[in-house]
């Protein structure tokens, strides 16, 4: 911005997060990193994982977990769909 040049199109539209929002796409980015991918494509990030992200991180309570649990799962459904698209025929 500084130098005039245009925004990469990643940041220009990028998604604004809700308030609150911000430690789900987190956790998301870290147990990403759990992930195993084969040639079958990519696999999904286990309840355990999501588990021990919680454990590690001090989220003891449940309703916090069960929520995390959820959103980690939307989140990796959203990416595996999209992965899956962006790589199909390959």
């Amino acid at each position: 911005m500084q130098d005039g040049a245009e925004l990469p199109k990643a940041i220009k539209n990028a998604p604004v997060l809700l308030p609150g929002l911000q430690i789900y796409i987190e956790a998301f980015d870290r147990l990403s990193t759990c992930r195993q991918i084969g040639f079958g494509g990519v696999g999904q990030i286990s309840w355990f994982q999501i588990q021990e992200y919680c454990d590690r991180t001090g989220i003891t309570d449940e309703e916090q977990r069960e929520d995390m649990e959820y959103h980690i799962n939307a989140l990796d459904a959203a990416y595996i769909d999209w992965y899956s698209s962006k790589n199909k025929g390959k």
